[in-house]
């Protein structure tokens, strides 16, 4: 029998500019999806948001999709850091307090089937190639005063994609919180800082985990080139594109809406066919956990990808 696996889910409203909207219908699909279904198939699945997110999520009645919401730990986040660029942090945050063996998972992430992590020290969800202009070198980073690159640093070592983490060491999940917040205090980014973002929240923890000799375990041994020719690594298997939105009927056990979301707002009619489709598809796995909320998974009619 698969071992039951805690998830945490992080929404820090910090990063968002004042008076800017909350989740939208779109976002609120997935997210309920998200932890109705983990539920089900993993586990328990807890909230970690801060005082404004627990008052957003409680007026569109969201907060008991969740086991507990803990509001404490994202307070704590030091003022320091530039949150509309260091948005990702909050999950380096979460991850180092969870147990070993949970998961930290996006917001927008649907896990369909359990996802082992019984032999591995960190658990991630697939490889991405230092591709320009998102991962540049340390020339092309914003670096707060004094902050010196180490100097074995693998510029061009695949990065682990965080959309899901988890690890059984905690030294690796300390010593990667230690790095991310030592680069990401005092450094105010020009610009969006998606640069700055990807070095602390993806790119350290792959650098961290080998210097600490720790086995780095993708979900699938995929390589996703922003840009390029994206391919398998190991384990092959016969769906061509793993990150497709349809890719789940295929045997991988994840769905990451990621860059469809922008996608999906600019066609309002697929995106309400995606939402029925993600619908039925939340019923096969959750039964009648989807009851209480399938008004809000789906976008009402009928309809299929």
């Amino acid at each position: 029998m698969t071992q039951r696996r805690t998830g945490a889910h992080v929404y820090w409203t910090r990063p968002r500019a004042a008076g800017a909207p909350s989740l939208d219908a779109l976002e609120q699909s997935i997210l309920v999806a998200s932890a109705v279904v983990w539920r089900k198939v993993c586990g328990p699945i807890v909230l970690f948001t801060d005082r404004v997110g627990q008052t957003e999520l409680a007026n569109i009645g969201l907060l008991p999709l969740w086991d507990h919401v803990d509001t404490e730990v994202l307070e704590r986040i030091p003022r320091e850091i530039h949150a509309p660029a260091f948005w990702d942090l909050a999950k380096t945050v979460v991850l180092a307090q969870m147990p070993l063996g949970a998961f930290v998972l996006d917001l927008d992430l649907i896990v369909w089937n359990p996802i082992p992590a019984e032999n591995c020290s960190i658990t991630f969800l697939h490889w991405e190639a230092p591709a320009m202009p998102w991962y540049p070198e340390s020339g092309g980073l914003s670096v707060p005063a004094g902050y010196v690159f180490d100097r074995d640093f693998d510029w061009q070592a695949p990065v682990c994609n965080t959309a899901l983490i988890c690890s059984q060491r905690k030294d690796i999940s300390g010593a990667f919180l230690a790095a991310a917040l030592r680069f990401a205090q005092g450094n105010r980014p020009v610009g969006t800082g998606i640069a700055e973002m990807l070095f602390a929240g993806q790119r350290l923890l792959a650098h961290t985990a080998r210097r600490h000799g720790a086995l780095l375990t993708p979900v699938i041994d995929y390589l996703h080139v922003p840009c390029g020719e994206s391919r398998w690594l190991a384990n092959e298997q016969s769906v061509r594109d793993p990150l497709t939105l349809d890719a789940c009927e295929r045997g991988v056990p994840f769905t990451h809406l990621w860059r469809f979301k922008h996608t999906l707002r600019q066609q309002p009619a697929v995106a309400a066919k995606f939402r029925n489709k993600l619908l039925l598809r939340c019923r096969e796995r959750a039964g009648e956990g989807v009851n209480r909320w399938q008004s809000l998974i789906g976008a009402g009619g009928e309809g299929c990808l």
